[in-house]
């Protein structure tokens, strides 16, 4: 019977692994979107890179922090999920329709929440690890 140190110690990596990969995905969506809304949009090469690049290298930046950094990138992360949760149906009212804000805040803000809370369990469970193989002989 596997011990409860090496239990903890699997779901520590696993969940800390899903977290990242969930930031990371999200990220990378906002890059596509940002690209392929800017050349939907009839723009420039230029301006498409700069459009898909505001908030899609911020958020990249946000996940390069979460993976180095955990708790960090956790409180970074739930605060852009928390501010798109909050002001993309401000800024959009009246000109989007509940269902696309509905599918923004499912896709856009749910993910950064969930890898943010992940995340920080996450931190919570690896002090809780190394304080029980800190005690052990």
């Amino acid at each position: 019977m596997p011990s409860f140190e090496s239990v903890l110690d699997w779901r520590y990596r696993h969940t800390r692994t899903i977290a990242r990969c969930l930031a990371l995905l999200w990220a990378s969506t906002w890059v596509f979107f940002g690209a392929t809304a800017g050349f939907s949009e009839g723009l420039t090469p230029a301006k498409v890179l700069l459009h898909a690049t505001v908030p899609g290298l911020i958020f990249l930046l946000t996940a390069a922090i979460a993976w180095r950094w955990e708790m960090l990138g956790a409180k970074l992360l739930l605060l852009e999920g928390l501010l798109i949760f909050a002001f993309y149906p401000v800024i959009t009212w009246g000109a989007t329709s509940l269902t696309g804000v509905l599918l923004v805040i499912f896709t856009m803000a749910l993910p950064p929440l969930l890898a943010g809370i992940l995340l920080r369990e996450n931190w919570h469970r690896a002090r809780v690890l190394r304080l029980l193989t800190n005690r052990m002989p």
